[in-house]
């Protein structure tokens, strides 16, 4: 089996709606960035850790600044399946630091379509 993944990451702040989008490149390893594209659980350790880094923070924007108090963090992840098209793997509605590790079903996954 070869997968191969895109994973855009996004903080949201849930008072604006003011949403950044994070270079994964600051934070990961470029081969930490292709594994965690791929593999729920790398998805929800990365979205957990910039939870962490983003919460109680103020974000400066050009000319303006926001305070973020609890970030919202979500992503948008598309994957390739044994060279097959790439589908939605996990949609943005989702708060991926707030989905606990474990290992239940993880319904926060988008169907794979054949």
């Amino acid at each position: 089996m070869h997968k191969e993944g895109l994973a855009n990451f996004y903080i949201i702040d849930k008072q604006t709606k003011r949403t950044i989008e994070i270079d994964n490149k600051k934070y990961l390893t470029e081969i930490q960035i292709d594994q965690m594209s791929t593999q729920p659980d790398m998805l929800l350790q990365y979205a957990q850790h910039l939870n962490e880094i983003f919460k109680d923070t103020i974000i400066n924007a050009g000319s303006q600044s926001f305070h973020i108090v609890d970030p919202k963090v979500s992503a948008e992840v598309f994957v390739s399946l044994n060279g097959r098209s790439s589908q939605l793997y996990v949609s943005k509605k989702h708060d991926l630091s707030k989905i606990p590790y474990n290992l239940a079903h993880r319904n926060w996954l988008e169907p794979y379509k054949e």
